[in-house]
């Protein structure tokens, strides 16, 4: 798996660079800003993992289709869509640091305070959602330079279609975070289905299937396990979010806590903590500043409640559900052997 996902981001970031590179000398005629905001986006982008690049090019391959230039460039598309949604993403969470570097608001906000520019941090974030904005419109220039026989429309409504979800999804999610709204355990994984689910593993795995010509049996099993895949995924991504060492995932730990984000993990905290315990946990959730007390005081009291048994065995539970359809897919081996190991990597990464 790990050089699958290695050999298809060398390629994908190399047409990556290469296609950012050629849009920033065509935009320089606009302003400074072409080459500064390419500048940007061009690390931000191909410093991940670029997953869903790999997602995109291994659903062509359960097709049974090899690599080429257009999957290459479909893949390409997704990371830029994606790299821009983290754009907006690090501004509406207030995130200064991802994967260890300032994010893209941050070093606007940075570069607006070294030149004296009024509202800074406002300035910085409002550069940055254009930025992602940016990223969007590259993106779709890519999109309609893929040629699929008779699949490229479909590929491309799915975009829309699964994105469109998404923003719904990460409105909700922000909605909560702010609100005073405490939702069940039901809406919080319906959201995750939504933000995470079909947006990190569905619509690439069902863009690269569709534009490969797969079968609509084999694509309702490679959204259903898409699925699966993403609520495990954004599950694990909450654990990491309180328990994650900040060395390897790059981020600060207790971040999703100072968001008083309503995570699974959160809920069930409410929902098994006493009056008392609550009334802690309240002052920490949502605080300007979070402490390494209140962390230690979260994770400790997860610990104590069993929380970790739940999880783990809603985790198991969705494992289990994936490989079923995996076992059911007709699909080259060597692609199956790839998707049970991401159903493995979903259970026990670390960043």
């Amino acid at each position: 798996m790990r050089t699958f996902f290695a050999e298809t981001k060398r390629t994908v970031a190399k047409v990556l660079t290469s296609y950012l590179a050629r849009e920033q000398k065509r935009l320089r005629k606009v302003n400074w800003f072409a080459a500064d905001a390419v500048n940007k986006l061009i690390p931000f982008v191909i410093g991940g993992k670029m997953l869903r690049g790999g997602f995109t090019v291994l659903g062509y391959n359960l097709a049974g289709k090899k690599f080429n230039r257009d999957i290459v460039h479909l893949a390409a598309a997704v990371e830029l869509i994606h790299s821009s949604l983290v754009v907006h993403d690090d501004i509406m969470d207030q995130d200064d640091l991802r994967r260890g570097n300032l994010t893209i608001p941050a070093q606007y906000a940075k570069l607006s305070r070294s030149r004296g520019a009024n509202l800074p941090q406002h300035t910085g974030e409002s550069l940055a959602v254009c930025v992602g904005d940016l990223g969007f419109f590259i993106a779709t220039q890519l999109l309609t330079e893929v040629k699929f026989s008779g699949a490229s429309r479909k590929v491309i409504r799915l975009v829309g279609d699964i994105i469109a979800e998404v923003c719904l999804a990460q409105m909700q999610d922000v909605w909560w975070g702010r609100s005073g709204e405490e939702p069940s355990p039901s809406d919080i994984l319906k959201m995750y289905r939504y933000k995470t689910g079909r947006y990190t593993f569905c619509l690439p795995l069902l863009m690269g299937a569709t534009a490969g010509g797969a079968s609509p049996a084999t694509l309702g099993q490679v959204e259903k396990l898409g699925e699966c895949l993403g609520l495990m995924f954004q599950i694990k991504d909450d654990e990491i979010g309180i328990f994650g060492d900040e060395k390897i995932t790059g981020k600060p730990v207790g971040s999703d806590i100072k968001e008083n984000k309503k995570t699974i993990w959160r809920s069930l905290l409410w929902q098994k903590s006493s009056v008392g315990e609550r009334r802690l946990l309240k002052a920490i959730f949502g605080a300007k500043l979070v402490t390494q007390n209140g962390i230690t005081y979260v994770r400790r009291l997860i610990n104590n409640l069993g929380i970790h048994a739940d999880i783990s065995k809603r985790q198991k539970q969705y494992a289990s559900q994936a490989v079923r359809i995996i076992d059911n897919l007709r699909a080259p081996k060597k692609n199956k052997e790839i998707l049970y190991e991401l159903v493995e990597y979903n259970l026990k990464r670390e960043a």
